[in-house]
C-alpha cells in the first residue's frame, strides 16, 4: 500500500469515527453500526482508501453488545488515529 492510500484511508477513519459520535448519539446500537457500515463503503468507494483497513478498524465497535462499548470503542479509534 502507498502512501497516498494509507493517509487517505487514516483520514477517513478520522471523519466516520468523528462523524459517528455526532450523528448516532441518539440511535439505537443497530441503527449506529448500519450507519457505520453504509460509511465504511461510501468513503471506501470515494476516496482511495484500503476497505480492508477501514473494516478492521471498527471490528471492536462492529462487534460490541452494548452502546456504551461501541462508543468507546469508536473513540478508541479516533483517539488512535489521531495519536
Amino acid at each position: 500500500m502507498n502512501n497516498i492510500t494509507m493517509k487517505h484511508t487514516n483520514k477517513a477513519i478520522a471523519i466516520i469515527a468523528e462523524y459517528l459520535q455526532r450523528a448516532s448519539r441518539n440511535e439505537l446500537l443497530q441503527e449506529a453500526k448500519v450507519r457505520l457500515d453504509k460509511k465504511i463503503v461510501l468513503l471506501s468507494d470515494d476516496e482511495q482508501c484500503n476497505q480492508g483497513m477501514l473494516m478492521a478498524a471498527f471490528v471492536p465497535a462492529m462487534t460490541s453488545y452494548s452502546r456504551e462499548k461501541f462508543f468507546e470503542e469508536i473513540a478508541a479509534v479516533l483517539e488512535g488515529v489521531q495519536a
